[in-house]
């Protein structure tokens, strides 16, 4: 949950940027003579997220190589640290939730992006959505903290931390296919 968080925060607030350097050089201008306008802001959500998956390919190939360098003792211990719902299924959803948290909040902070020109402006603009964003990220570990609650249901409803609640979730919960016969009929989570 943490690390969707992180790098959600880190990555998407550079869509900002981009935009706000592109309306200053007049780039946009040029763009939306040639294209619609919708057709911009989505092409620049889409090549941010690639250099997105990009950046975390990356360093989720160099992490995952850590071991290798650490004592065989805590290599083991690292290694016996798995997920509820098993490894790969928690790297498919971890790549899906990155997903959805990316775009959604990409898109927002590209939307902030296009109103500002300078950085002061970009900075007053991306405070609030910083600040929700914390929001939502509190919000989810209050959710994984209390499985199964009216805050964690919340949590994983609300689409700016659902991505965040169900990451977690998926951390802490086995799926309701992985349980034995005899607890099958109670609720998951």
């Amino acid at each position: 949950m943490f690390g969707i968080f992180f790098l959600t925060l880190f990555l998407s607030g550079q869509v900002v940027g981009t935009m706000a350097e592109e309306r200053n050089n007049k780039v946009i201008e040029v763009l939306a003579a040639a294209v619609p306008l919708e057709s911009v802001f989505f092409g620049k959500l889409i090549g941010m997220f690639g250099v997105a998956v990009l950046f975390v390919a990356f360093w989720g190939t160099v992490v995952s190589q850590i071991t290798t360098l650490m004592p065989a003792g805590a290599a083991a211990a690292l290694g016996d640290l798995t997920p509820a719902v098993g490894g790969p299924t928690f790297a498919l959803l971890f790549a899906a939730y990155f997903s959805m948290a990316y775009l959604l909040l990409g898109s927002v902070f590209l939307g902030v992006g296009a109103q500002a020109s300078t950085m002061r402006e970009i900075q007053m603009l991306s405070l609030p959505i910083t600040i929700l964003q914390v929001a939502m990220f509190g919000l989810s570990s209050a959710a994984v903290s209390r499985p199964g609650s009216w805050i964690a249901t919340a949590a994983e409803l609300f689409p700016l931390s659902s991505p965040f609640a169900m990451a977690g979730r998926a951390a802490n919960s086995p799926s309701c296919g992985r349980m034995s016969r005899r607890s099958r009929g109670r609720r998951c989570g």
